[in-house]
């Protein structure tokens, strides 16, 4: 890791270049566990040469539904396996329920 920057005008957000790659996350989005960093960031960058552009291209697809929803549910049951306030999760969940149903009659 070269150098590591926060923008406190962004929320905190954390910004730092590893060989060819720049990757923005915020400090929830890190762990470190017997001095190995684990990284679920926000946004990963990478530098590419035109061959390696041309590989990723036949395996690049568009975004449906069923990926969404799969990031959805991990990050609900992130969200219960959390180790904080149970009241303040319960509240969370109720409020999401809420605005989920909302949008199903929406459409």
């Amino acid at each position: 890791m070269e150098k590591l920057d926060v923008f406190q005008e962004h929320g905190g957000v954390l910004y730092t270049k590893i060989g060819r790659a720049t990757i923005t996350f915020f400090g929830y989005q890190m762990s470190i566990q017997e001095g190995r960093l684990t990284i679920r960031p926000t946004s990963v960058e990478v530098d590419m040469a035109e061959e390696e552009e041309r590989v990723l291209q036949n395996y690049m697809h568009p975004l449906e539904a069923k990926h969404l929803y799969s990031k959805a549910r991990s990050a609900i049951k992130e969200m219960v396996l959390l180790e904080t306030d149970k009241t303040e999760k319960t509240l969370f969940l109720k409020k999401l329920k809420k605005e989920v149903s909302a949008l199903i009659n929406e459409t």
